[in-house]
């Protein structure tokens, strides 16, 4: 496998972070060189915002779900994966979708042409979104690409044959 980005966190960064861990009384789980703070959701939206306070100008900070907080590397989240991905498969953004139902999955929502927020997804997912599908428990991927995608693929592949038929 090929990686085509990869960014850490810089080490200087990384002791104060747990400072912010003991400072807050959270628990800061790593993997690689990013961090996850887990913690009841409403203590923790006031843990971000101190930590945005602090960090904010050299980290991305965002929940995935109300009970996790993600801090990653400035610039990375999963829009700007989307748009590396979309590159190296030399397509173009009409031609991308994104379902998701957390926090992190904002960016990506917005960036693609058509943005999907699962039923059981944050509120605000589901306003950046163009369509609301059931949860992934309940086939709700599978909907979207059945009625959304499926359809615009032949459509796309018809269109395409009567153009070269000419």
């Amino acid at each position: 496998m090929e990686t085509i980005f990869c960014r850490a966190i810089p080490a200087e960064l990384i002791s104060l972070l747990e400072e912010q861990d003991r400072e807050n009384r959270v628990t800061i789980l790593t993997y690689e060189k990013d961090s996850l703070m887990t913690e009841e959701g409403i203590y923790l939206a006031k843990v971000e915002e101190r930590i945005k306070d602090r960090f904010g100008d050299r980290l991305s900070i965002y929940r995935s779900a109300s009970f996790f907080l993600e801090i990653v590397p400035k610039g990375v989240d999963k829009a700007v994966a989307r748009e590396l991905i979309r590159k190296q498969m030399h397509c173009s953004r009409k031609e991308l979708a994104a379902c998701g139902d957390g926090f992190n999955d904002h960016s990506m929502i917005e960036y693609a042409c058509l943005g999907v927020s699962m039923d059981n997804g944050q509120d605000r997912i589901k306003s950046a979104a163009d369509v609301i599908a059931s949860s992934s428990d309940n086939d709700g991927v599978a909907w979207v690409v059945d009625t959304c995608l499926l359809p615009m693929a032949l459509l796309d592949e018809k269109t395409s044959r009567k153009i070269h038929n000419k």
